[in-house]
């Protein structure tokens, strides 16, 4: 496994784009991008978080520094936080697949206060399907997760594109829909334990 250390810089000096998230300037941060075979596939996908993380500064959602890229498998958090090779032509939507997943490191670094969380899903969608999850506790997690990367997404990109994007996921349904219609509250339950605000400069 290749390792490869990376420090984004960005300044004012960079070219200029016209969302909202690329009004800010970055501080220089260090994501540790590992390839999991080399391939050609996972260099150009290095290349483009590389671009993502110079344009974007996404270093609130740094809850790990460290990122593996490995092709053909669907995107996950733990043990290792691991991007795929999909998506090469569409940073916007890699970015977001980068902040969920960080997401789920801010929930598990916050395993008390996520657990209590679940307790109030539970009682409030207690026939909740388990659609992609696997099982209905999988449903409860990503429905905080959804609501948090909603939050990221609007803040990085706006409202419309981030609704329009929750209508277009392929996968979890139910969840961004109910995250999309009724995301209210979803944020309660994350604010009445803590977690509606996750920043991992603080």
């Amino acid at each position: 496994m290749r390792l490869v250390r990376l420090l984004v810089f960005a300044s004012a000096a960079l070219i200029s784009f016209d969302t909202r998230a690329d009004a800010q300037v970055p501080a220089p941060r260090a994501i540790e991008i590992r390839l999991v075979s080399d391939s050609d596939p996972e260099r150009q996908a290095r290349a483009q978080l590389e671009r993502i993380l110079a344009r974007w500064d996404l270093s609130k959602w740094y809850f790990t520094r460290a990122v593996q890229i490995e092709a053909g498998v669907t995107p996950h958090s733990h043990p290792v936080l691991t991007l795929n090779t999909n998506g090469l032509a569409n940073d916007t939507i890699k970015a977001v697949s980068f902040v969920h997943e960080q997401l789920h490191w801010f929930l598990s670094r916050h395993h008390a206060a996520t657990d209590s969380a679940i307790a109030d899903l539970r009682l409030r969608y207690a026939d909740a399907p388990t659609e992609d999850a696997g099982d209905r506790e999988s449903t409860y997690l990503h429905l905080l997760v959804g609501v948090l990367e909603f939050n990221a997404t609007q803040e990085l990109f706006g409202q419309g594109w981030a609704r329009e994007r929750l209508g277009k996921v392929p996968f979890y349904t139910w969840v961004y829909r109910e995250i999309r219609e009724r995301p209210e509250p979803i944020r309660q339950i994350l604010k009445k334990h803590g977690l509606d605000s996750p920043d991992a400069r603080t």
